[in-house]
């Protein structure tokens, strides 16, 4: 499921058509939330299954601020985030950025970010 964090402010939702009016873009966005919302009901509910979500694009932004997708993921017991189209990240930012918030870490794994090793996302 690709996911895409909008920033209303910014009046564009990166990845679609530019000059698309904020009332599509809408529209877009809360139809992928939708979309990770039936994918989550479809997965069995097991107390003792660690809940990784795998996504495209972040789900929410660098600092860690709250999304409508962080939500979606923090409500269904999420414990990892995967995403990896992030690229051309400040150099400052190389091991700050991203982190836990809310009992879900999120885990930017765009292989120029991580010089290409692979990171390990939990123990079983």
């Amino acid at each position: 499921c690709d996911l895409i964090e909008w920033d209303p402010k910014k009046g564009e939702i990166p990845g679609l058509k530019s000059g698309q009016d904020l009332e599509t873009q809408e529209k877009l966005y809360e139809r992928e939330i939708q979309r990770l919302k039936l994918s989550i009901t479809s997965i069995p509910r097991e107390d003792s299954a660690i809940r990784i979500a795998l996504t495209h694009y972040p789900p929410l932004n660098h600092t860690l601020t709250p999304s409508r997708v962080s939500g979606t993921l923090e409500t269904a017991g999420t414990k990892h985030t995967v995403f990896g189209h992030l690229h051309s990240i400040k150099k400052e930012w190389i091991g700050k950025a991203f982190g836990k918030l809310n009992g879900v870490t999120y885990h930017l794994t765009a292989c120029d970010y991580l010089d290409f090793i692979p990171k390990l996302i939990c123990e079983a």
